[in-house]
């Protein structure tokens, strides 16, 4: 019997709130929770790192090997997290694998604390859909890509290069071990974890987001189609979890100097970078959730793409996720009933309208211009931004804005069209405007 044969298992609810019978009744264990809680209460440095890296080493459940070296010597580690079983197994031979890469940047903490606590968790979890997650899943994992920027703390490696401008050329040993450590293991995708400043300069970049792998004629369809199937669901998971995030879709046209990029547009992997807010108000522990839950629900569409290719691609079924009020300290809270008020009086729906406040149908626009809609009522998840049929963003939060760059268009018109979309990504209201791109108009 195959390998893939020997572990097809039924319709697996990952179980993100899991519900488990006991005999004191039900109760919902967050698995999200479960992992954001075993994040220290400071960043880890890379002498720390290491220590851990080695204490994981000793688990049954964790492959550990250093992939290469920085210009000044410290190790960029690799570790895996599987079924104990799998252990003595070569890449070629373990189930499907997520790759993750955390930290190109030295001073972004947030991404390698989820690796961390991702890590910790399964392999040391006894939580039997979790266990059952890892005989059908291999999560692999460069924590720390960035050793000596993380010494420094600095963006930059030793070599004053941005490791996630590198990946046209790979002229980094940071950036070639990893390429390297990617084509041993095949993974089925790759998520490249970062974080911004909620106060950055690009109204785009306010909210967290994803960004990763549009429709294009050159893009391979099923790389496309994963991509947007799974940010449908990476969309859902973030509203139950009231964590707002908005969706971004390259198309072959853009640089492939970002890792995503890389391994999606050159290497053909859906690949997705996430990028949580730092700043007031977005503590260590919120960044951190975004990167887990994310993570968790990549993996989830992962295992059922890989075994269960007949079915249909609807979202997941999955249980429901903790209430804000059930989660009382930051995302580290399990809920403790699910027990509903009883007689609760339906609340008439609203009806959808949907709006395009700016800019006005045909305006002629230069540089960095604002797609603003406003959209009310009841019925819809998501709200879509396309040009010219070509997917370019969604987003789960208002004001429901994409930034259009007209330097990424020739002049002449092109047809915006704005989508209100359900939880699978169906439009159920859409409107449009034309406009015309004059790029003589920028900077002034």
């Amino acid at each position: 019997m195959t390998r893939r044969g020997a572990l097809k298992a039924s319709w697996l609810v990952l179980g993100l709130t899991v519900w488990l019978s006991g005999a004191t009744g039900v109760c919902a264990a967050d698995i999200v929770g479960d992992i954001v809680a075993l994040q220290p209460l400071q960043p880890h440095t890379y002498v720390e790192f290491i220590s851990v890296a080695r204490e994981l080493a000793g688990c049954d459940r964790i492959t550990a090997e250093r992939i290469g070296y920085t210009d000044k010597g410290r190790a960029v580690v690799l570790l895996a997290v599987h079924a104990a079983e799998h252990r003595a197994l070569p890449p070629s031979e373990h189930p499907p694998c997520l790759f993750i890469i955390a930290r190109q940047h030295g001073t972004e903490t947030a991404g390698t604390e989820a690796a961390l606590a991702l890590l910790r968790y399964f392999a040391t979890t006894r939580d039997e859909v979790s266990l059952r997650i890892l005989q059908q899943l291999t999560i692999v994992m460069v924590p720390m890509a960035n050793p000596d920027g993380v010494a420094a703390s600095t963006r930059r490696n030793s070599a004053n290069v941005d490791l996630n401008r590198n990946w046209d050329t790979l002229s980094q040993p940071e950036t070639r071990a990893i390429a390297e450590a990617v084509a041993r293991w095949q993974p089925l995708a790759v998520i490249d974890m970062h974080e911004l400043p909620a106060t950055s300069s690009k109204a785009a970049f306010t909210q967290n987001f994803v960004q990763t792998i549009g429709y294009d004629q050159t893009v391979p369809q099923w790389v496309s189609a994963d991509c947007h199937i799974c940010t449908l669901r990476i969309a859902d998971w973030m509203r139950r979890y009231d964590l707002p995030a908005n969706f971004y879709y390259d198309q072959s046209n853009r640089a492939k100097t970002l890792c995503h990029r890389y391994f999606g547009l050159v290497c053909g992997i859906p690949a997705f970078l996430f990028e949580s807010k730092t700043g007031p108000g977005h503590g260590l522990d919120e960044r951190v959730a975004f990167h887990v839950l994310g993570t968790l629900v990549l993996g989830n569409h992962l295992i059922h793409s890989y075994y269960d290719k007949d079915r249909p691609t609807e979202t997941p079924v999955m249980a429901a996720a903790p209430s804000p009020a059930q989660r009382t300290a930051g995302y580290t809270t399990p809920a403790s009933s699910a027990v509903q008020p009883p007689h609760e009086t339906p609340v008439p729906a609203t009806p959808l309208e949907l709006h395009i406040l700016k800019p006005a149908d045909g305006a002629t626009v230069g540089g960095m211009v604002r797609i603003v809609a406003q959209a009310t009522g009841d019925g819809f998840s998501y709200v879509t931004f396309s040009i010219d049929g070509a997917l370019k963003a969604m987003t789960t939060a208002a004001p429901y804005t994409y930034i259009l760059d007209s330097e990424d268009y020739a002049d002449g018109e092109y047809r915006v069209e704005v989508a209100l979309c359900g939880d699978v990504g169906q439009p159920v209201l859409s409107k449009a405007c034309v406009l015309t791109v004059n790029n003589s108009l920028r900077g002034r």
